[in-house]
């Protein structure tokens, strides 16, 4: 195969989406591109989605499945995937969307046109309105705390307002392209974020490591919907708010560490606080929990910092300018129930 065409493994990632997991296969498989691998990997689903998926693509040389017995978590199971990639290029879907057929071919001329690029994300739309958009190269709107911020709900409709490729924190693995070469660098995705924050830890430990992230317009794909307040549980909770306290430990230099993580300590308790007060005790309890594994884990998350630290190339401000500015009353109005 000419250099110009380098291969390119397609990781879709599946846990229980038998309705949904061979649409994501065959969509990828029907890409405009050509010279591809498909490795499919499922995090222990309990549904048929393997079962389904093996009896329209087992027999298609271009597919290989590899299924973990028990639930490993996002971030292991994208790992598991990446060490299966042949290919130069690694464009990771998710197993309830659908790609369009340009999207891999304007994802990788993304990453060719400059060997700084890392990694590309797609805009997503939704799957059940694609005139709503899912995300613009934003993951997760997120402010310099580590805290999620709000969506504004004017950017939901495409209205070609998200046309210009930008520089983003970090690619939504629902449909990202990422250099190999670079992941193999940065050390894939960090396995201890079982659900939420390993793509996003993943660009910010690309940027640090020199490289950069993009958002590429002309790449769509399609998502199931997520409208609506997404349900929040006391094992959601709990995830993301260990990983909110992670991400700061590991990724920010010392003096950002010195000055940031206190506050972001001091924001998970009073919220962890202000649930247990009006009788939400399990999300109020999750947060503590959270805040518990961290706690007990300090040389476990010291030897994680050591190796972010080890290979930054840049500082800070090269990430935070990409991240939303200190939001204090948006905070407090989550605390009070506003």
């Amino acid at each position: 195969m000419e250099q110009d065409v380098p291969l390119v493994t397609v990781l879709v990632s599946n846990y229980n989406e038998s309705d949904r997991l061979p649409l994501a296969i065959r969509s990828v498989l029907e890409s405009n591109y050509r010279n591809i691998e498909v490795v499919v990997v499922d995090d222990g689903s309990t549904d048929s989605s393997v079962e389904l998926a093996k009896a329209s693509y087992g027999k298609d040389p271009r597919c290989r499945f590899v299924v973990n017995e028990r639930p490993l978590g996002v971030a292991e199971t994208f790992n598991i995937g990446c060490r299966e990639a042949k290919g130069d290029f690694i464009l990771i879907v998710h197993s309830d969307a659908r790609v369009h057929p340009d999207a891999l071919g304007n994802l990788l001329r993304a990453l060719q046109q400059d060997s700084s690029i890392a990694a590309a994300q797609a805009k997503v739309l939704s799957s059940d309105n694609p005139g709503l958009i899912q995300s613009a190269g934003r993951v997760l709107p997120l402010d310099r705390f580590g805290l999620p911020m709000p969506r504004e709900a004017s950017e939901n409709v495409d209205r070609g307002q998200f046309e210009t490729e930008e520089e983003i924190l970090a690619a939504w693995t629902a449909c990202a392209l990422y250099r190999t070469a670079a992941l193999k660098k940065v050390g894939y995705f960090e396995a201890d974020y079982f659900l939420f924050y390993e793509d996003i830890d993943l660009g910010w430990r690309l940027w640090l490591a020199g490289y950069r992230v993009v958002y590429t317009p002309t790449a769509v794909a399609w998502h199931k919907s997520r409208l609506g307040a997404p349900k929040v549980t006391p094992t959601t909770t709990y995830y993301y708010s260990r990983h909110i306290l992670l991400i700061v430990l590991k990724n920010y230099g010392l003096l950002n560490l010195l000055l940031i993580s206190p506050v972001t300590f001091s924001l998970l308790l009073a919220r962890g606080v202000a649930w247990l007060l009006p009788g939400r005790w399990r999300r109020g309890w999750a947060v503590f929990r959270a805040m518990g594994w961290i706690l007990g884990h300090p040389r476990h998350i010291w030897r994680l910092r050591g190796r972010v630290q080890r290979m930054r190339h840049v500082p800070d401000k090269v990430v935070t300018r990409l991240m939303a500015g200190p939001a204090f009353a948006w905070h407090f109005r989550r605390l009070v129930g506003r």
